[in-house]
């Protein structure tokens, strides 16, 4: 078995979905915002607020590398594929990666900022890093799975790839 890694935007429904996926395949899901903010003793906004993003990204290599290989579906944080190592490691693990692309207007609608420091600073952040990002999202994952409906919508159709692998 291989781990089932989700990719994509803060907000896309990585947490939701990995959730629902692990429940129905009986098996662990880990997030790995969540092993951080365990691992640090704080929350996200602290860690970037006294240790800043190039600090978190490093605990967030170190927790990928514990997580790999033990079968999880693993949601991600939305900056994980910015360092060229995370996505080898996931590769080289023998992962399945889909990328939860859920539309930029649908996170801006349903999506609190507040706890999400890169977001913190409005619907203009969210459209741009949507943008920045959009094109090594599609060129780190096996599979990109569009949650533009409900989360049953979205594990549905990453069901059906999942029969595939």
């Amino acid at each position: 078995m291989r781990d089932i890694i989700l990719i994509g935007m803060p907000g896309c429904g990585k947490s939701t979905l990995g959730r629902g996926i692990a429940k129905k395949l009986g098996r662990e899901f880990v997030d790995t915002d969540i092993e951080i903010e365990r691992s640090e003793r704080r929350c996200i906004p602290e860690i970037f607020k006294n240790r800043g993003e190039k600090y978190f990204r490093e605990c967030e290599t170190q927790i990928l590398k514990k997580l790999l290989g033990n079968n999880y579906v693993i949601a991600t944080g939305g900056g994980i594929i910015l360092k060229d190592e995370n996505v080898k490691l996931m590769r080289e693990s023998g992962a399945y990666i889909l990328f939860i692309d859920r539309p930029p207007e649908n996170i801006v609608g349903d999506v609190r900022t507040s706890n999400r420091p890169l977001l913190a600073s409005g619907a203009e952040r969210i459209f741009g890093l949507y943008k920045e990002r959009y094109e090594k999202y599609v060129a780190a994952c096996d599979e990109r799975v569009l949650n533009d409906k409900d989360a049953k919508d979205a594990i549905k159709k990453i069901e059906k790839l999942l029969e595939k692998i």
